[in-house]
């Protein structure tokens, strides 16, 4: 066999292995298309129903549990994006405080008084994605209020952005945020894990790191900014 029947056999199964990589990527994108669109036609249609119904406190409870599980599905489409490295971040510099703003705003919860900010005299000024951070600070603020019953502190301090809650250690199988469900098992009330991988794969992202401390009976999950873009 010459050289030239190798290079073209190569070229062969370089091509054919190159198609069936953009075959699988197709077929990864309409499976994930059809899923949406099966999951987010009863939510639109809750939507309409929820806005025409004639009870005021029964609407307003209708659209927030509506609102609430298209959030969900459009944070399953960024752990796709997130898995599938097809994500591309906006880096922009940000005071922090905005960004907290911005994530409470996405909260959808009547109970965000009970967030204390605590922020050093100095604006502390994060480079990030801006609708990414504010989604993954959301995140753990959504745990926080969930899993405590007392205030929860948000602390913006030297380059850090800390958020602080009453309650018992996080048992060990749920401290690897890097996978995706981190229970053993499932009860009433207690959630798939989603929120913190998502956070955490955020984070990553930008290049920070996420790091948990369990301190006089208090849950504190701390955002560093050291590792920087």
């Amino acid at each position: 066999m010459n050289t030239g029947d190798e290079l073209e056999q190569i070229a062969g199964a370089f091509n054919s292995t190159m198609q069936k990589i953009n075959n699988l990527k197709e077929a990864r994108e309409l499976f994930l298309r059809n899923i949406l669109h099966e999951f987010r036609t009863p939510v639109m249609k809750g939507k309409i129903i929820a806005g025409i119904n004639k009870d005021d406190e029964f609407r307003d409870d209708l659209k927030q549990i509506f609102s609430r599980q298209e959030i969900i599905l459009n944070e399953i489409v960024k752990i796709e994006k997130f898995s599938s490295h097809d994500w591309e971040l906006e880096f922009n510099e940000y005071r922090a405080i905005d960004l907290l703003d911005h994530a409470m705003d996405l909260l959808l919860r009547d109970d965000t008084w009970r967030i204390k900010i605590f922020t050093s005299e100095q604006a502390e000024i994060f480079n990030v994605d801006y609708e990414l951070f504010a989604t993954a600070i959301k995140n753990l603020l959504d745990n926080a209020l969930k899993y405590s019953k007392n205030n929860v502190e948000v602390q913006i301090l030297q380059g850090t952005f800390s958020i602080v809650s009453e309650g018992e250690p996080l048992e060990a199988s749920r401290l690897d945020f890097s996978r995706i469900f981190n229970r053993k098992s499932e009860v009433a009330g207690s959630g798939l894990g989603l929120g913190i991988y998502i956070a955490n794969q955020i984070f990553i992202k930008h290049g920070l790191e996420l790091k948990y401390i369990h301190k006089s009976r208090k849950n504190i999950f701390v955002i560093s900014k050291n590792n920087n873009k």
